[in-house]
Order: structure tokens, then sequence, then C-alpha cells
């Protein structure tokens, strides 16, 4: 091994070190966040039988692909871009501010791209069918204030942000806007899968109990340019956003609530 393989090697292992040593420091605060909230008299979700919740949301899909607008979602127009999608979740709340779920969201995106950014014409369209099933981690953000709250008489609302990962099953179909003859096709006879990582934040509201409603934003971006069955007109990765609105049914365990 040479002197430079050598300097590279010991900048390298450094490096791992001090990501190994920021982890292991991010896990012991979660950690003891866990430990100080779990302590807490009267909290509802410190034991593995309570805090467990299922959920349903429905709402509107925006595509964020290469056959799409670049002056705005078509919302009235002939060639409309809004599409509907529903979600079924499934999670736990392992403290008041941490909670985690599974979630299996079926959709449709739709797309139209009618002219280029130089405004030079074109005549694309695509719809594409989907499913993703991912697991994520959402922090509730009033209640990461307030970890030392012996009585966890906690505001019956909360703003929170999620992150996860799963997978998108899809196929997808191009084709020419104006006469509806397919260009290209994906994933028909067997769906493509994409790798698809999300982020979001939301609101919930929680008005009885054991039952709450929320909103919510997520981006979910995949590595893959064919959401659309069009790939090369830009380098981008393929994404869509969510904007839906669904309730929650609390088991084991009761929330403050409005009524």
């Amino acid at each position: 091994m040479s002197e430079i393989d050598f300097y590279f090697y010991i900048c390298a292992l450094k490096s791992n070190i001090m990501k190994i040593l920021l982890s292991i420091i991010c896990s012991l605060i979660f950690v003891a966040h866990i430990n100080a909230q779990c302590k807490s008299e009267g909290t509802q979700c410190y034991d593995i039988k309570t805090g467990w919740f299922a959920g349903i949301s429905g709402g509107q899909l925006l595509p964020y692909t290469d056959v799409t607008s670049y002056d705005g979602f078509h919302f009235t127009e002939e060639y409309n871009e809004v599409s509907g999608g529903y979600a079924i979740r499934f999670g736990k709340h392992w403290t008041p501010a941490f909670s985690s779920n599974i979630e299996v969201l079926d959709g449709r995106l739709d797309g139209t791209k009618m002219a280029y950014t130089n405004d030079y014409p074109t005549d694309q369209a695509f719809t594409c069918n989907f499913w993703t099933v991912s697991a994520d981690f959402q922090a509730h953000l009033f209640k990461l204030t307030n970890i030392t709250n012996k009585s966890c008489d906690f505001l019956p609302f909360d703003i929170y942000g999620r992150i996860g990962a799963g997978a998108t099953f899809y196929r997808a179909q191009q084709r020419i806007a104006t006469t509806g003859v397919v260009v290209n096709e994906v994933g028909m006879d067997k769906r493509e899968a994409a790798f698809t990582y999300i982020f979001g934040f939301g609101t919930e509201i929680n008005i009885l109990p054991m039952l709450s409603i929320y909103g919510e934003y997520s981006w979910y971006n995949t590595p893959t340019d064919l959401l659309d069955a069009r790939e090369g007109i830009t380098k981008a990765d393929d994404a869509f956003g969510s904007f839906m609105g669904g309730i929650k049914f609390y088991f084991g365990g009761k929330n403050k609530s409005i009524f």
C-alpha cells in the first residue's frame, strides 16, 4: 500500500468512525427521550398493549414527471392532471411524541404535456396505476417540546413530520393526448417495482378519546424515470405528491380530545 493509498484509507476510516459515533449519539438521544416519556405518569402509550391505531385516508395525487405541464397543473381544463388515491395504515405510538406505521397507498397519476419550456408544441399524456407499501416514522412536534410532562395532559391536536421508505409497484401508459393512441407501455404484463422514499408533514386532531382526524401532505420520490412511461426528457427522478385527509381509530388507552 502506497503512502497516498494509506492516507485515503485513514481518511475513510475516520469518516466511517464519525458516522458510527453520530448514529450512536442520535440513538442514545432517541432512547433517552423515549425513556423520559415512558416514565411519565398517566402515559397511555408506554407498553405493548396500548397506543395502537388503524387509519384510512383519501385525497388528491399530483405527478412530478416528464409528461406534465411546466406552467402549472391543469385542474379544470380538458386534460385534467389531478387524480385520486386512498390509503390504509396501521401503527403504534411508542411514546406520545413518537409513532410509526405501515401504510398501503393505492392511486393513479395522470399527466399531460402540450408544450415544452421553449413553447415548442407537443402532444403527450400518460396514466399510471400503482400501489405503494411503506413504513414510516413520525415525530409529533408539540409533544416533543414537553417530554417531562408528568400528567400527560397534552393538547388535543398536534403537528407532525414523517419520514419513511418502501416500494412502489406500477404500470404506466403513454399516449397521444389529443387522439388517445398509445405510444408506450410499462409494466402491463407484470408491474414494475421501484424503491420509494417518503417525507411529509401533517396535523392531527383528537375529536374523541379514541377517534382522530388528520390532514397530511407527503412527497413520494422514486429512482425511476418511468412512472409516466417516458424516459429521457429530464434527468430528474419521477415523483408525486399526495394531499390526504383521513381518520384514525385508537385501541387501548384514551387520548385527550375535544369532546
